[in-house]
């Protein structure tokens, strides 16, 4: 009787013993599997960041083109081998003319403030038009703003109306600055000043058409042009679908420069 039950009860555990392995294996299965799934997630993700990474410097590079090939039309054809015999230097976001076109629709421009800044929504209007009637790239007339009046939340964006800090001075920014009755009156300003005032020969000329000129003598922060520049980085790529939209807007760019 009692080698009976010690038979059945060494069965016992022999099944449960079996039972574990078997159920340790599974496990082990079931991980290896989901580490697999796991495996191919991160290097799709990988893959997608490196392809988003690739448009971004497609279009960078498309910009730089741009802007060198719109430098190069402003000259007169004595001048245009001297100038390169001179100049080498690679352009780049802030040291692109700001009355450069940017080839973006009202569309492209209302996509890229709804992800860049939501509070903004509405105004995209108002820098389109500013680039029509003044030529200030609205790209970079909404990137100042973006930047000024943090994406339209500061104080002096909602109870003034001001989105690109005009008059705001460093100690006294809110009581300073100036006030608009709308926010598209802000932004008519500022394409206004920009042509009138940061222009070649005109009061506050910064050495350069472009956002390091303007930074001379519009912000007291050093910084403030590679500020804007990444935020016009971020609108341009926003406002994009894809790469051949990028290039649908560089050749209408283009044939209208020279």
């Amino acid at each position: 009787m009692r080698k009976s039950i010690s038979s059945g009860l060494f069965l016992l555990v022999s099944v449960f013993i079996l039972f574990v392995v078997l159920f340790i294996a599974y496990q082990s299965d079931l991980l290896r599997s989901q580490g697999e799934e796991a495996e191919e997630i991160i290097n799709n993700l990988l893959l997608q960041n490196g392809n988003i990474k690739q448009e971004n410097e497609a279009l960078t590079e498309m910009l730089f083109n741009q802007a060198r090939m719109y430098e190069m039309c402003m000259l007169s054809e004595n001048d245009r081998s001297d100038h390169l015999s001179r100049s080498d230097r690679r352009l780049t976001v802030t040291t692109m003319p700001i009355n450069r076109p940017s080839g973006f629709t009202l569309e492209m421009l209302e996509r890229a403030m709804v992800n860049i800044a939501p509070s903004m929504v509405g105004t995209e209007k108002y820098f389109i038009e500013m680039e029509e009637l003044h030529n200030i790239n609205c790209i970079v007339l909404a990137a100042i703003a973006i930047l000024e009046s943090s994406g339209g939340t500061s104080e002096i964006a909602m109870h003034k109306n001001n989105l690109a800090g005009l008059g705001a001075c460093k100690n006294t920014a809110y009581k300073s600055a100036m006030d608009f009755d709308s926010h598209a009156e802000s932004i008519y300003y500022l394409g206004e000043l920009l042509s009138t005032k940061y222009a070649p020969g005109c009061k506050h000329y910064g050495d350069s058409y472009d956002l390091v000129g303007i930074n001379k003598k519009y912000a007291e922060d050093p910084a403030w042009a590679d500020k804007v520049g990444k935020i016009v980085i971020r609108l341009l790529s926003a406002g994009m679908d894809n790469v051949s939209e990028i290039l649908i807007i560089a050749n209408s760019v283009w044939n209208g420069w020279c």
